[in-house]
């Protein structure tokens, strides 16, 4: 069997390696090296505590395996994570139960340094999660997949015949394949389009920057989740987001990744000030934007398309890719198989469900301030 999987990010890292062995897989990277545009940007943080059941299964499975990885030094670090809240303390209930009946520990964390001055009404704090460099564990699950890997290759169409894939039409050439699977991130949507698929996905643009502030050993990332803030601590820096949600169709062969918009920085500062005066002043090191991409219902594509034999998705992880890819690659390879997995019904992420015709994003990054936009 022959498997062509477009993208070269962290989901076809996953994938690629859980088919090892089971079938021969070709790799095709639109630009010129893997994991340079949504994995890149990513923040690596590992969080279990999530707003979505969905998203939570996936986490939990995928922290699980992480874990018990033997990975080099530096690449996984057990940070702890502290998710607080300021306007609603009920909002993580359902997330904490979730956590807990799994058996991890959900606890109040007591002071934060990062958090002082700070007016949040809840802080729970996961210790086992933490951070992970995505591009070194990307390019680790590639060498151990021994993928056959295409750069500078861009997809341009699905190849048909008799209704079903068998392969794909790309700037060098057509490439043929007995399952394709569309791990492009931004891009997968147009895919779709060329043999007539309707399967939304919605690009949203986000600003991250890098600061100097308080020293940073020993600090537990911190996310601010009902007003949109988040802050990670790196080896003397901080990477700082206020989770602000932009629509931004990608530009086909384009990166995605791009400078803040204006006001961005303006957002952050204000935010800081509020809600973590402990990072107040900050010095900007660096600082980009970059794209998540989801579904109108914030949950992954995953899985066999059933109006086309031999395609398949792996997307729509919006900004939980790294934390939930092990196990969406897992997902995905049992059901190429042919198998179910017992953790997740297969109808919670299959591409042809039902959409919202509007759905809400968050312009600002608070929950409370979410605008509709269509489908």
């Amino acid at each position: 069997m022959r498997v062509v999987i477009v993208g070269g990010g962290i989901a076809a890292a996953s994938l690629a390696r859980h088919l090892r062995g089971h079938c021969t897989v070709v790799v095709l990277e639109q630009h010129g090296a893997l994991s340079g545009e949504a994995t890149a940007q990513s923040s690596g943080m590992i969080r279990r505590l999530g707003e979505d059941p969905v998203e939570r299964t996936l986490a939990l499975r995928s922290a699980d395996a992480l874990a018990a990885m033997d990975l080099p030094p530096g690449v996984w670090r057990r940070t702890g994570g502290v998710v607080a809240l300021r306007d609603d303390p009920t909002a993580a209930n359902d997330a904490v139960a979730h956590l807990r009946a799994r058996g991890v520990v959900v606890d109040d964390p007591g002071p934060v340094g990062l958090l002082a001055g700070s007016p949040v009404r809840t802080r729970l704090r996961v210790t086992t999660d933490g951070v992970v460099d995505p591009e070194r564990l990307c390019a680790g699950w590639f060498a151990e997949s021994a993928a056959e890997v295409h750069l500078d290759t861009r997809v341009l169409a699905l190849r048909t015949e008799a209704g079903r894939v068998v392969g794909v039409g790309t700037t060098r050439g057509a490439v043929d394949a007995d399952h394709v699977v569309l791990a492009g991130g931004a891009w997968c949507s147009a895919l779709a389009t060329t043999r007539g698929l309707a399967r939304p996905l919605t690009a949203l643009r986000r600003s991250v920057f890098r600061v100097r502030g308080p020293e940073p050993a020993g600090s537990p990332w911190v996310w601010i989740d009902d007003r949109g803030l988040w802050a990670r601590p790196e080896a003397d820096t901080w990477l700082l987001s206020a989770c602000e949600e932009v629509p931004a169709p990608p530009v086909p062969g384009a990166h995605t990744t791009g400078l803040p918009a204006p006001g961005d920085e303006g957002r952050l500062r204000e935010k800081i000030a509020e809600l973590l005066p402990a990072l107040a002043g900050f010095a900007v090191v660096d600082a980009w934007s970059g794209l998540r991409t989801f579904a109108p219902d914030r949950r992954p594509l995953l899985g066999p398309d059933p109006a086309v034999p031999g395609l398949h998705w792996f997307g729509g992880l919006g900004g939980y890719g790294i934390t939930c890819a092990w196990a969406a690659g897992e997902l995905v390879a049992a059901r190429m198989r042919g198998e179910e997995v017992p953790w997740l019904a297969q109808r919670a992420v299959t591409p042809d469900r039902p959409w919202f015709r509007r759905w809400p994003i968050r312009p600002t990054g608070e929950a409370g301030r979410s605008v509709l936009i269509d489908t």
